[in-house]
């Protein structure tokens, strides 16, 4: 039951995040994704058909915030969640860098999937936005990584 209200408060802060860097300006919205560092988060930690569940949910909240078709996001991170939850399952974190290519793997994962979607309904995206995305998955790889790294050293 505690793991629950753990889940359920870091899901309403990624979600207050990620709604109020979208506030400052619109093009965080789609430069930083608080959200998947949650659903990584999480992953690392439960097994594969919870991060999977949990990322469909952090999903679709994702797609309540955006313009889109609802369930695109809830897809990608569903299958993000379950990707994590195997590959950390097999390897060691406890540095930097370990944390980085994680979040690097399961965001470009992510965002090949989210694309790829889009482009077999036919849903086109601006350029701007287009370069934007592409560079999503480093900063949030980057962010991610810096605040898990915190979390292990205040775990400690």
């Amino acid at each position: 039951m505690k793991r629950i209200i753990y889940i359920g408060l870091t899901l309403l802060l990624a979600s207050v995040f990620q709604t109020s860097v979208s506030k400052l300006n619109y093009n965080l919205f789609f430069l930083v994704n608080f959200l998947s560092i949650f659903v990584v988060h999480w992953s690392m930690n439960i097994n594969s058909i919870l991060s999977t569940s949990l990322g469909t949910i952090a999903g679709l909240v994702q797609d309540s915030f955006s313009t889109g078709i609802i369930g695109v996001s809830g897809l990608s991170k569903g299958v993000m969640g379950y990707l994590i939850s195997k590959i950390s399952s097999r390897i060691i974190t406890r540095n930097y860098l370990s944390y980085f290519l994680i979040i690097l793997t399961g965001v470009l994962t992510e965002l090949l999937i989210y694309l790829s979607v889009l482009h077999l309904i036919n849903l086109k995206i601006s350029v701007t936005e287009r370069k934007i995305l592409l560079l999503q998955p480093f900063i949030t790889a980057v962010l991610g990584g810096f605040v898990f790294y915190l979390i292990g050293k205040w775990k400690k």
